[in-house]
């Protein structure tokens, strides 16, 4: 739709020389874009955490709250890469990138673009394709520069630049123009209009980095990025071992006592590959938080010695294809290994059936957008050997697949080649400490055995998955009628219609098997009775957020 239709552009009648302050409306007007009423409130779980993405609460009071101390925090793997948060590729990623830095508008725990939260202290719709975006003033990055206009453009630029290799660069490509009014003021000129920017702005691409500190070498910040505005300040990555964050005194947003957050003084992550030492760690004492084994779910659940938080649909696991590769080019032959799988059989085999078997490719985290897709293949052996018969490969063939250098990883792998082996097809591993560039970057593989997080609003999903530009489309295929379908739902300010697109998106996805959508996880973290807010743990896409917690001694 080109013009805006006033009764729901926002979800409530508006005048449309005034279609919004943000200053005064940022978590119900343009905040709203994509998300308009389909926030009903926080539903609690059975871990006390907001179901497949509900509202937070919380926790504290200025009378409790303790400052100082160091969290410590198991996590299975280092960053994938990169901490520019541009330029990173690993879904689980953003839990480094959002201490450090913060988007130009930033989304609440429900997904919602809030401008208690971003460095945008207001954005105003002038009309559907231009919006007004005022800086929050005094915002120091790390590296001791001040925030202007000007490196909102130089940001957007940057994203949008195909040789930068930023993953969010298709989330940012609407944005024609950036006009910068004065160190304050910076217009955005889309092509279209746009329901998901908003909320897509507090993803990577959104990002706000420190242009004095990115062009002393994009390579050199990947490593060392002491250029954000975020809570905490880049401090160490030592590879396989650890990353380290300290408080940033400069920083702006106050906690329940009035003062500066956070209350933290430092994060550590530690990397510590088996989740069994992990939890043994949290059981010592050695360290806060982490990610259990799902096998001591049932017990950690029953001892009541820990505080565990739970998110459902955080992301989708399964296996990309290259759609342009040989022998994955071959529909009938991704139609056969799809219906190869058993999900069921997965996920009680290495989740403890505690996953959701999946669908589609959005997770039931994205409440308003979700359905179930019923065309969506299943475990048919019958059907598999039917649809194998119709591919260039009635034999059988072999696929060459990377995975990551764990032994989580090589169990799934191991349980697919079986699977595969019914029906004659061959699974080619490569494990490979990073995996997804043979994918993404050389492009020189079939698949790739992996998920993805999800992201606050649909659009940010498809767009870098399944859309022709997405950086997470291995050799880029096309298929204009669903880049057409993710383009009219981008442009509609209707939930409901672009629920219906996205509708049609996935039965597309299905019938032409772009990937196997396995099982939607469901994340679980146990801390320390000492850990608090941890009631905070998930944002609204299911990534960890430590900028409000903190310890007691």
């Amino acid at each position: 739709m080109s013009q805006l239709d006033e009764g729901n552009y926002w979800g409530r009648p508006m005048n449309r020389r005034s279609v919004l302050r943000a200053s005064g409306l940022g978590a119900a007007g343009l905040a709203g874009a994509a998300l308009f009423g389909c926030s009903d409130g926080a539903k609690e779980d059975g871990g006390g955490q907001p179901a497949a993405g509900g509202a937070a609460k919380a926790g504290g009071s200025a009378a409790t709250v303790k400052r100082g101390g160091k969290l410590t925090v198991a996590v299975g793997a280092e960053p994938l890469g990169s901490l520019n948060p541009h330029r990173g590729q690993g879904g689980g990623d953003h839990k480094f990138f959002w201490t450090m830095y913060e988007g130009l508008v930033q989304y609440n725990r429900d997904g919602v673009p809030d401008t208690k939260y971003s460095l945008a202290d207001s954005f105003e719709a002038i009309d559907p394709t231009t919006i007004k975006f005022t800086l929050r003033p005094g915002i120091k990055y790390h590296d001791g520069t001040t925030m202007k206009a000007e490196d909102v453009r130089y940001n957007i630029g940057k994203v949008q630049a195909e040789a930068y290799k930023s993953a969010a660069r298709s989330q940012i490509l609407p944005v024609q123009k950036v006009d910068v009014i004065d160190d304050r003021t910076a217009i955005f000129k889309l092509d279209k209009p746009n329901a998901a920017l908003l909320t897509l702005l507090g993803d990577r691409g959104g990002q706000m980095v420190s242009p004095t500190a990115l062009e002393k070498g994009v390579e050199a910040f990947d490593r060392k990025p002491l250029g954000g505005t975020g809570p905490f300040r880049f401090v160490e990555w030592v590879s396989d071992s650890r990353v380290r964050v300290q408080k940033n005194p400069d920083y702006w947003r106050k906690g329940v006592d009035g003062n500066a957050l956070p209350y933290l003084d430092e994060i550590e992550w530690r990397v510590i590959p088996d989740p069994n030492v992990a939890l043994a760690s949290v059981e010592s004492g050695e360290v806060d938080v982490a990610a259990p084994p799902l096998s001591e779910m049932d017990r950690l659940e029953k001892s009541g010695q820990y505080q565990i938080s739970s998110f459902v649909g955080s992301s989708w696991s399964g296996m990309y294809f290259n759609l342009k590769l040989a022998p994955t080019d071959d529909v009938n032959l991704r139609r056969a290994i799809s219906y190869a799988i058993d999900r069921e059989a997965e996920n009680k085999a290495l989740n403890f059936g505690r996953f959701q078997v999946a669908t589609g490719i959005l997770t039931p985290a994205a409440k308003w957008a979700y359905e179930p897709v019923a065309s969506a293949p299943k475990f048919d052996l019958a059907k598999a050997k039917e649809f194998l018969a119709k591919s260039k490969y009635p034999n059988g063939t072999k696929i060459t697949c990377t995975i990551a250098t764990s032994q989580e990883a090589a169990t799934r792998a191991a349980l697919w080649q079986d699977m595969l082996k019914k029906i004659n097809v061959q699974l080619d591993l490569l494990p490979l400490q990073t995996y997804t560039n043979r994918m993404w970057v050389t492009q020189d593989v079939n698949a790739l055995q992996a998920g993805f997080s999800i992201r606050a609003d649909p659009d940010g999903t498809l767009a870098e998955v399944v859309h022709t530009k997405g950086f997470y489309n291995a050799g880029h295929f096309e298929n204009p009628q669903l880049d057409d379908i993710i383009a009219k739902a981008r442009e509609s300010y209707d939930t409901k219609e672009r629920k219906r697109y996205y509708q049609e998106a996935e039965k597309i996805l299905a019938d032409q098997v772009y990937d196997v959508y396995a099982t939607y996880s469901a994340q679980f973290r146990v801390a320390r009775k000492r850990v608090q807010n941890t009631e905070l743990t998930f944002g609204a896409e299911g990534k960890e957020r430590y900028d409000e917690f903190w310890v007691n001694a």
